[in-house]
């Protein structure tokens, strides 16, 4: 048994077995009810790099990055599909 601890341990320092997630990804989006204008990250476009926002309305739905809406899902105000 301590011999497979070892190893277990071993394989975790050198070698992750789950991949951690992208959280810059582009995720399908909900929105469950009025949230008015929300950030959805930095717009490259402008030369500044300003926050980009996004007015958003029950039913509405979007293309967006994870990072940005990921409070927004762990509260439920937004759902992915």
């Amino acid at each position: 048994f301590n011999s497979l601890v070892q190893q277990d341990t071993l394989v975790g320092e050198t070698n992750d077995m789950v991949p951690s997630p992208n959280l810059d990804t582009h995720v399908f989006i909900r929105v469950r009810g009025d949230l008015g204008r929300v950030n959805v990250g930095y717009s490259e476009s402008e030369p500044n790099g300003r926050p980009s926002e996004v007015d958003m309305s029950a039913g509405d739905q979007f293309v967006v990055r994870y990072r940005p809406i990921a409070q927004l899902l762990a509260n439920g105000e937004v759902e992915l599909l």
